[in-house]
This record gives structure tokens, sequence and C-alpha cells, in this order.
């Protein structure tokens, strides 16, 4: 099947030895992992890992499964706490950093108590290592943990203690996992001979096991769209974006997801509703070169440029005032691309040609037409002014 770009950017290398851990008598030691999970639970991770790490060496022996588990846990969650702050931070690079330190200390423990506990460990665990390992291996993980998930579904039916939001949460795990394996064969593992099937049958199963998720139809829909199917591609992404609702945040699914999805639809030909979901994305992260980007090339296509890029063969055409309109804000958005690129010297050049591309062409027509130019540049100013009276009466 067509290969995509690989969702991790490059092979990791392997993680430098972790600290010694050692152990200590097993009550002290369950009092520290009892008491590292109570800080976990209030969402203190630092404070979980020192408890651990002062557990463990306070008797030079070998720690169990359980400590190297949390430790792992702990770890993912910090790396976690520092992802929000890369595209805001001026130490942006200083964040990744830390990122990957916590990462590689996260997949040491995790592999480590995996070793220890053998088939004891928590599916959270296999689930980790699914998203710090590559490829094949990586598959193998989520499908361990997926089985897992499953074994705690049963047991809760069998036992009749059934929690309809609790299996409901476990599905949506294992559907997310599902999504994670057909990405890694779209991706890492695009050449294995049965990464097609595999992908459809991933995509099947999640399908079944969840289907109100909005990531599983977005998943779907790519890989309809890499099996030449966008119609069918269509129908799955527009289902997705109807799970969820472009007013309601509390609804949205992850910032990831959601640019997937605005890909997709742009794929399938769906500019003005992929400019919705952007409009969600740009709330949450107004740094993102991404994004301006792909409202720049939305609005761009809105307004008639590109229109055989699709694979739905839509033709734009468009009246002169709708491409001026359409092609201002295409410009706005293409200026505010290049102007954050300035600070970003790992911007991708690829994109930054097509950008420039398009601000040439966008910025040559707009020339021509400044008297259109003004009356949308007018128009623009009087909706904020609407905007903006309108947030004064709501508060």
């Amino acid at each position: 099947m067509a290969k995509k770009k690989s969702s991790k950017a490059k092979a990791k290398s392997a993680p430098a030895s972790a600290a010694p851990i050692v152990s200590m008598p097993n009550q002290a030691l369950s009092e520290a992992i009892a008491a590292a999970r109570a800080e976990l639970d209030r969402c203190n991770p630092t404070a979980a890992r020192d408890i651990l790490l002062a557990a463990a060496n306070a008797d030079p022996a070998a720690a169990n499964a359980d400590l190297l588990e949390l430790l792992g846990f702990t770890e993912m969650d910090l790396a976690t706490s520092y992802h929000s702050e890369v595209a805001h931070s001026e130490l942006g690079d200083s964040v990744a950093a830390l990122i990957a330190n916590h990462s590689e200390q996260a997949e040491i423990y995790l592999r480590k108590a995996v070793e220890l506990g053998k088939d004891r460990v928590e599916p959270a665990t296999y689930l980790y290592l699914g998203q710090l390992c590559l490829g094949a291996e990586a598959a193998t993980f989520y499908e361990r943990g997926i089985k897992g998930l499953e074994d705690e579904i049963e047991i809760m039916v069998l036992s009749g203690a059934e929690d309809e939001d609790e299996i409901n949460n476990l599905k949506r795990k294992i559907s997310a996992a599902l999504c994670s394996m057909t990405e890694i064969y779209m991706t890492d593992c695009c050449d294995d001979p049965l990464a097609e099937q595999n992908c459809t049958e991933f995509m099947a199963r999640a399908q079944t096991i969840d289907p109100s998720s909005p990531d599983v139809h977005s998943t779907a829909a790519s890989v309809l769209l890499s099996k030449c199917e966008p119609e069918a591609a269509t129908e799955s992404i527009l289902r997705s974006i109807s799970l969820w609702s472009l007013e309601e945040p509390n609804t949205w699914p992850t910032y990831p997801t959601r640019l997937a999805s605005a890909k997709v639809l742009m794929e399938c030909g769906k500019d003005e509703e992929a400019s919705g979901v952007l409009e969600t994305v740009l709330k949450e992260n107004d740094e993102d070169l991404e994004v301006w980007y792909l409202f720049a090339w939305c609005y761009y296509r809105m307004g008639g440029g590109g229109c055989d890029e699709d694979m739905m063969g839509d033709t734009n055409a468009v009246s002169i005032d709708d491409k001026v309109e359409c092609w201002v804000d295409a410009k706005e958005c293409l200026e505010k691309l290049l102007e954050l690129a300035e600070k970003d010297a790992e911007a991708d050049p690829g994109m930054l040609q097509h950008a420039s591309e398009m601000l040439q062409e966008v910025s040559l027509l707009l020339a021509q037409h400044p008297d259109i130019v003004l009356r949308v540049e007018e128009g623009q100013r009087e909706n904020v002014g609407y905007e903006d009276e309108d947030d004064e009466m709501e508060m």
C-alpha cells in the first residue's frame, strides 16, 4: 500500500541505562507504591517519582515489576506534561529534550517491568511501549495491551460487576490502540505484504468495538484514501466529524486527530469542512506552522486554486468576488506562516516553498482587483465589530 510519512521522524537510538534500581522489604515497598499511586491520582507525577526513587534507593537489591512499572508511568506523565509547552515556549528545544529524556527513561523502566513481571503487568505498560517503540515491535506491544484490556472487560462481564462507563472507557483505549497499529502499517511497516490487509482488519475491529470514536472513522478514512477509495473515505471522515461539535470544545477529539482529520477532508475535496476543523486547532495553538499552512491552502483552493489537487476531482469554479474574498484570507494566513517560520530553523523547506509560491500567485491576483479587496476588508472589519458586540452581550 502507498507509504505515508512516518509518525516517528526517525528511529530512536537505544536508550541509555537507567539509574540502578534497588528493592526493600515488601511492606515498605508496598506502602511506597501506594503513596506514589495516590500522587499520580492527584496529577503529581514528580512527587510520585521522588517517592519511588527514594524507596528504590533504600535497599540495594532488585526492584520488582510493580515499582518499575509505576516509575515508567510517572516518566510518561512527565513527558506528556511538557508536550503543550513545546510550541509556545521560547525554550522549545530544551523542552523537547526533557520530553525525550522522560520518554527514554520510561522505556527503560517499562521494558524491565515486562521482563520481570512477564504476563502480570498492566495493559497500560504495553500500550505505552507501543507509543515508545517502532515498527513491528510497537505493533506487538499494542496487541498485547489490547489483549489485556479485552481480558479486563471479560472479567467484568463474567463477574457481573459491569460498569458501563468503565467498559466504554476500556473499549475506547482498545480502539485507540488499533488506530495506532493501523498508522504503523501505513508508515513504518507499509512494505509488509500484509500491510493493507492488517489495516483493513484493524479498522473493522475498531469500528465494531467503538463505533462512536471520531479517531476510528478518521483513521479509517486515511486507509480508504490509501486504497484509492475517495468516496468511501469522504463518507468516513464526515462521519468522524459528525461525532463532535465545532462549537463545544469539551467534545473535541485530540489535537493530532483534528489536524489529521483536516488533512483527510482536504484530500477528499472538503475544504470548507476542513477550515472549520482547523479553526478549532488554531484556538488551541496559534503558533503551529502547519496549521497556518493548511488554513492558507484551504482558502487558496476555496478560491479556485489547485482545483485538480484533491482525489475527488472537484472543480472550484468561483466568481471573482468569491475568489478575492478567499484569497484575502489565504494571503493573511501565508504571511503569518512565513512570519512564524523566520523564528523556526526547523520549518519544512518544502512547505515554505509551496507557501511562497501560493503567496506570489495570490498577491498578484489581489493587486489586480483593489476595489474588491477593499470591499472584502471592510466587510471583515464590520464582522469583527459584530463579534465583539456579541462577546460583550454574552459577558
